[in-house]
């Protein structure tokens, strides 16, 4: 991550970037900047192939009705207030990741984000850890899903058995039932749907051969310890796009 103080510095960092072939996936940039101002480092960004992988975000302190489309026509990405959230942000540039190569209507903006959250998925989350459950739920709650929690293997087997989930993720190491058992037998499951929900594996010591044995056990793919709220949110965007269809 870099700062700039002006818009001639931030245009210098993002050309030197792109330069040595690693530019920018965000920009942030602050209305209120001068020499030049957002709208004419947009525009840069617009007539240089060079820094046209630079996602641009602009950060207002108020706005107007109008506002977001003379943003989106000026070549922003994405407007957002300045004093947004740390959760909205991270969903903000998430949502710029997942739909960099899409032509959008519209800039990402807060009511469009509001409008993501409900449409989030239902999930299963399976873990021992009540920490860990915590964190995760805080995190994939405010991205606008539904998230159930349980304690073991055995549990996850349960509750998939007797609802159909979007999503299950599963701890790897847990009592009872651990999550490699757990996903063998939900891929059992006599009814089609149940069996076929994607399941994430959550597993804390990630070594080599690692995913050959949580794909042999059904999984779908999996995120490591200590969870990192963009690795989660990843996962949960890949995979959930393969979610089961519902009765």
């Amino acid at each position: 991550m870099r700062e700039a103080r002006s818009g001639r510095q931030a245009l210098s960092v993002l050309r030197e970037a792109a330069d040595r072939g690693v530019p920018f996936d965000f920009a942030l940039l602050d209305r209120g900047l001068a020499e030049p101002p957002a709208e004419a480092i947009a525009a840069a960004v617009q007539s240089e192939p060079r820094l046209r992988p630079t996602a641009l975000v602009l950060m207002v302190a108020s706005g107007m009705r109008g506002d977001a489309a003379a943003a989106r026509a000026a070549g922003f990405a994405a407007y957002l207030p300045k004093q947004v959230d740390g959760p909205t942000l991270l969903a903000c540039l998430q949502a710029l990741r997942d739909e960099r190569n899409r032509d959008e209507e519209g800039p990402i903006t807060v009511h469009s984000l509001d409008e993501r959250r409900r449409a989030g998925l239902r999930l299963l989350l399976a873990d021992d850890n009540p920490v860990n459950c915590r964190l995760a739920s805080i995190i994939l709650q405010r991205a606008g899903h539904q998230v159930d929690v349980v304690g073991d293997g055995q549990a996850a087997l349960r509750a998939q058995a007797a609802a159909a989930y979007d999503l299950v993720l599963m701890d790897v190491q847990m009592p009872v039932m651990n999550g490699l058992e757990a996903a063998r037998r939900i891929r059992a499951l006599p009814d089609p749907r149940l069996a076929a929900v994607p399941i994430v594996a959550i597993t804390a010591n990630a070594m080599r051969g690692d995913d050959e044995v949580c794909f042999a056990a059904g999984m779908d793919g999996y995120v490591t310890k200590p969870i990192a709220a963009a690795s989660l949110l990843e996962a949960v965007q890949r995979y959930g796009a393969k979610k089961a269809t519902h009765a």
